[in-house]
């Protein structure tokens, strides 16, 4: 179970809270997304949960252990259990698309390995295995700057797969990307999460693919929780009290 418990986040003496005493508890197998307009917290809140970013008060929780107070090998350890898709992809341009993927294994491959490029034929098998699963193992072999964002953004996953991990983290994975593009790739991930009954949470813009997706809606404005349930119940009422009044 992922817990936030009273979690506070302040980046500047005097700046406004990006966070403002959040607590929610994230159930194994949960797929759950929080929506909010651009600045309410959502990235905040997504980078709390891996030590990305460190609350100002309160704390994050992992199956019982303390994110926020996990130092160096400890944060290491839990991370390894966390995989993170992220806006921008965060690719090697330069490097071909099974060797991005191969990077999900970095933190339980010895050093030489790494630095050498010499990936055990297992991993390297392992690679193709995930890129198969999302639908571009014939692009192996091509450097990912060759790339549209859509096979980028599954190169990324991929990457994620190859981690094995038990929580999938999402910020703002679908926002660069054509509205038909964002959802193959949310379809692709909700199949993922059924599959291997991956804890999920995401922030997303996107009311319609919030609710296509998620079992569960956390809502945030001005980092505080507005709304938390079911999609169902995110009606006009709700979006207008996550969003505010149009401007």
């Amino acid at each position: 179970m992922l817990q936030f418990v009273d979690v506070s986040k302040r980046y500047a003496h005097g700046a406004p809270l990006a966070l403002s005493q959040v607590s929610l508890d994230v159930a194994e197998g949960e797929f759950v997304v929080v929506l909010g307009r651009s600045g309410a917290g959502k990235s905040t809140l997504i980078r709390c949960a891996n030590g990305l970013v460190s609350p100002s008060s309160g704390e994050v929780r992992w199956n019982g252990r303390s994110v926020t107070a996990a130092r160096h090998r400890e944060l290491l350890d839990l991370r390894s259990e966390m995989g993170m898709i992220f806006q921008q992809f965060h690719l090697i341009d330069r490097l071909d698309v099974q060797t991005n993927v191969m990077v999900g294994r970095f933190h339980d491959l010895p050093l030489w390995r790494v630095l050498i490029g010499s990936f055990p034929a297992e991993v390297r098998e392992q690679a193709r295995q995930a890129l198969a699963r999302v639908g571009i193992d014939h692009l192996a072999e091509q450097r990912a700057d060759g790339l549209s964002g859509g096979q980028q953004q599954r190169v990324a996953i991929a990457r994620v797969l190859m981690q094995r991990p038990k929580l999938l983290l999402g910020d703002e994975p679908v926002a660069s990307l054509d509205p038909v593009t964002a959802d193959v790739i949310l379809k692709l991930l909700k199949e993922i999460h059924q599959q291997e009954r991956m804890t999920t949470l995401l922030n997303l813009h996107d009311v319609r693919l919030a609710k296509q997706v998620a079992t569960r809606i956390v809502g945030i404005r001005s980092g505080r929780v507005v709304f938390d349930g079911p999609p169902d119940q995110v009606d006009d009422a709700r979006i207008r009290e996550i969003y505010g009044a149009a401007e």
